[in-house]
């Protein structure tokens, strides 16, 4: 009896959590659509906007879909996944996941805009980092990053994320 009350109730919370991840993969991908948005990118070398997704495939369907027949200016949206940093290449954004946002220190790219799934890496390289903050999903925004690359953001971008140290 007691047997089966467990494996109910770890299913009951496997349910729960699932859904839970795949809604803040949701979100995610909505914010970062959002930030691509609010950017200009001085370097106009590319057709397409590319988005880049290092180790978060559940982001990165969520996007592919929120994306699908959008536009973020005059540029069709291409979302890339890779498992790796060092295979990322030519990418307008890049999107580190939680496992994966310990590396930014790796990436070099002058016009990138670099976001993590981990809080407070902006000191070390990051643009912008997703955070949890009284229950909800918000960021962390470096505008001294951004701006050190020659990245253009709206002041709409700016006010709505917490300012980094």
């Amino acid at each position: 009896m007691i047997k089966r009350f467990l494996t109910v109730s770890v299913f009951a919370l496997l349910v729960g959590v699932i859904p839970m991840s795949a809604q803040i993969s949701k979100f995610k991908a909505l914010f970062l659509l959002n930030f691509a948005q609010n950017t200009e990118w001085t370097n106009n070398s590319s057709d397409n906007l590319i988005i880049t997704v290092v180790g978060d495939s559940e982001v990165a369907e969520a996007l592919k879909a929120a994306t699908q027949s959008k536009k973020v200016g005059n540029r069709d949206v291409v979302v890339k996944e890779v498992s790796s940093i060092k295979l990322v290449e030519n990418t307008h954004m890049l999107y580190l996941s939680e496992s994966k946002s310990r590396q930014v220190s790796e990436f070099r790219s002058v016009n990138t805009l670099v976001i993590t799934g981990q809080d407070g890496l902006c000191s070390s390289g990051a643009d912008i980092c997703f955070k949890e903050q009284d229950g909800k999903l918000r960021f962390e925004i470096s505008t001294r990053n951004i701006n050190a690359k020659k990245l253009n953001i709206t002041s709409k971008l700016v006010t709505l994320g917490i300012p980094s140290n």
